[in-house]
């Protein structure tokens, strides 16, 4: 008996987060990180303005059909841990582990990082140095060496500052 009730008096996560909330959390991310470039490099690949346009519909209809997947996901396992649970439940922990891993590492890492470069260029656009690419030190590092510019410094002093930010 008392094991019931410590389990429902337990800590849980508070579920405050409504369709509002949702929404402006994806909007901020598609908004937010792709905005700046995205459009560059589009109208670059597009020949005319209304093939450019022609893509950000099919973007649009394909970003709508993946959050209307995610929401009746979402609807079948009301479980906090969202893409996590769903591919536990669907292949297994092997899968979900590696899933969220490989997101950690290479997927919203390589977003952060893609953002904050552009954000250290578009900084340039008003203080020039802080879009400067010339390198101040290289790691020849085999295959990829890594090189410190200004552009990098402002890169990771702003996901510095929003890290601490976060915290």
């Amino acid at each position: 008996m008392t094991s019931r009730r410590a389990a429902s008096t337990a800590p849980a996560l508070e579920r405050r987060l409504g369709p509002f909330d949702a929404a402006a959390i994806i909007l901020s991310n598609v908004i937010g990180g792709g905005i700046f470039f995205v459009p560059i490099l589009v109208a670059g690949l597009v020949p005319a303005a209304v093939g450019m346009l022609g893509v950000w519909v099919l973007g649009g209809l394909l970003a709508f059909a993946g959050a209307m997947a995610y929401a009746e996901l979402a609807a079948l396992r009301p479980r906090s841990g969202g893409e996590y649970v769903y591919l536990r439940e669907a292949f297994g922990p092997l899968a979900a582990f590696l899933t969220g891993w490989t997101s950690f590492v290479a997927g919203f890492s390589g977003a952060i990082a893609a953002s904050a470069l552009f954000l250290a260029d578009a900084i340039g656009r008003f203080v020039p140095a802080a879009a400067d690419r010339t390198p101040i030190i290289t790691l020849p590092i085999p295959f990829l060496p890594l090189v410190l510019t200004n552009q990098t410094l402002v890169a990771l002093a702003a996901i510095l500052a929003l890290s601490v930010v976060h915290m």
